[in-house]
């Protein structure tokens, strides 16, 4: 990510208001508003923000568009931590990619050490402590994540997912009820869910949880799955 500071006034609806930075972004191939928002404010739910300041449809911006992006003080202040954690985060990448998981921990939380509201290092770090079979750990940063990053899915889902590997099924469904309430249709946690019922002997529940995936999903392996299993509640 590369800061460039614009001169002069904004064209867009809202105009900078004092004290704020306008940044300049070039939207690359495949990037959405959803995603810059997250760039540069950890919050896909402000894509909504930079439209307007840009008086651009959020289904307008193809790759090459330049886009003015206002930023207070403190998000550039977590902005320049973020783009220091860069370097020990995406060695992390790659060092999970080799399976390389007790160096991989080590340079995500290297990177968390610079910027401690990094939600996607939070998450990472995470899915390595999985790969540890350290579930605790695991679960815990992605409640990290999640404080970070409320309202994305993959994060609720997969604190549940570390829950039900602890053997912790009422904190499992927690998580998997939460992920539902943002994504209805999420088959992973609408099955993740019908199981964890099972596992923790409330088959009345585990019944609802598979007829509902199965108004979800009637065709795939898992469907196939779900109607055994549910056959055998019945």
């Amino acid at each position: 990510m590369t800061f460039v500071a614009l001169v002069g006034a904004c064209t867009g609806v809202r105009k900078p208001v004092e004290g704020e930075r306008v940044l300049q972004h070039t939207v690359e191939q495949g990037e959405t508003l959803e995603s810059i928002a997250n760039e540069y404010y950890a919050d896909a739910d402000r894509a909504g923000e930079i439209a307007r300041f840009n008086n651009v449809d959020s289904d307008a911006v193809r790759g090459g568009d330049v886009l003015r992006i206002p930023v207070t003080p403190s998000e550039m202040a977590s902005l320049e931590r973020r783009e220091h954690a860069r370097g020990p985060y995406n060695r992390g990448l790659e060092l999970v990619e080799r399976g390389s998981y007790l160096d991989a921990a080590s340079a995500f939380r290297e990177a968390l050490e610079m910027d401690p509201d990094f939600a996607e290092a939070h998450y990472n770090l995470g899915v390595t402590y999985q790969q540890l079979k350290s579930y605790d750990r695991a679960a815990q940063q992605f409640k990290k994540a999640t404080r970070l990053r409320p309202r994305h899915v993959e994060y609720r889902y997969a604190t549940g997912g570390a829950y039900f590997y602890l053997n912790r099924y009422h904190d499992a469904i927690k998580w998997f009820r939460k992920t539902l309430e943002l994504a209805p249709r999420h088959l992973k946690a609408q099955y993740s869910l019908a199981v964890a019922y099972e596992r923790d002997a409330r088959p009345g529940k585990a019944h609802r949880a598979w007829q509902r995936y199965l108004e979800l999903d009637s065709t795939s392996d898992w469907a196939a799955e779900a109607r055994q299993r549910l056959e055998l509640l019945e």
